[in-house]
């Protein structure tokens, strides 16, 4: 999607119904469901987890550059701006990781059985 100008953009308003995209998703939960994710759940995990990659890809692809220079403006006078500007600042590529991370992290805990399963 970041090859594409616009990209994500362009497919986060399209509702796909093709073969392919329909067999990702079966694929995705099948892997949570036999992980021990009950079928709801793992359609939700599916979900979230491509709204997230959609998510993160349209902030990359914006122009952020207004919104960082505000920040780093009202950041001079406010070292916990500093800390959040610099944070925002960093490499797209490391921040999408660290969050996918932590989605993956978060999965590995509800598969494992340690969080009660919602109603």
């Amino acid at each position: 999607m970041l090859s594409v100008r616009d990209g994500a953009r362009l497919v986060a308003e399209t509702f796909v119904t093709e073969p392919n995209t329909s067999m990702a998703g079966r694929t995705g939960m099948r892997i949570l469901m036999d992980a021990g994710l009950p079928a709801e759940q793992a359609a939700w995990t599916m979900f979230a987890v491509g709204h997230y990659v959609l998510g993160h890809t349209i902030e990359e692809q914006s122009t952020g550059a207004d919104r960082e220079a505000k920040l780093a403006a009202q950041a001079e006078a406010d070292a916990d701006l500093r800390e959040l500007a610099a944070a925002i600042g960093a490499d797209p590529g490391r921040r999408f990781e660290f969050g996918l991370a932590l989605m993956i992290d978060g999965i590995r805990v509800r598969v494992s059985g340690r969080t009660p399963a919602d109603s």
